[in-house]
């Protein structure tokens, strides 16, 4: 019964040598810049749009021309 054990006991202490090793996940960089890059989807300007009548898809429509 004790070598049974001791063999278990090196088997699973030699575990992590023989697992492969993980692939990294992919990253995802965002860049921007504070004031004057362009036209971004602003909280205040949805809102009053939104305020104004204006539907999801004209609001997006306006920040996301063309997509």
């Amino acid at each position: 019964m004790r070598r049974v054990l001791l063999a278990l006991a090196l088997v699973v202490a030699t575990l992590p040598a023989w697992a492969t090793p993980a692939q990294a996940l992919p990253t995802f960089t965002f860049d921007g810049r504070g004031w004057g890059h362009g036209v971004g989807l602003s909280q205040y300007g949805a809102r009053a749009m939104a305020v104004a009548g204006q539907s999801v898809d004209q609001i997006l429509g306006y920040y996301y021309s063309g997509v």
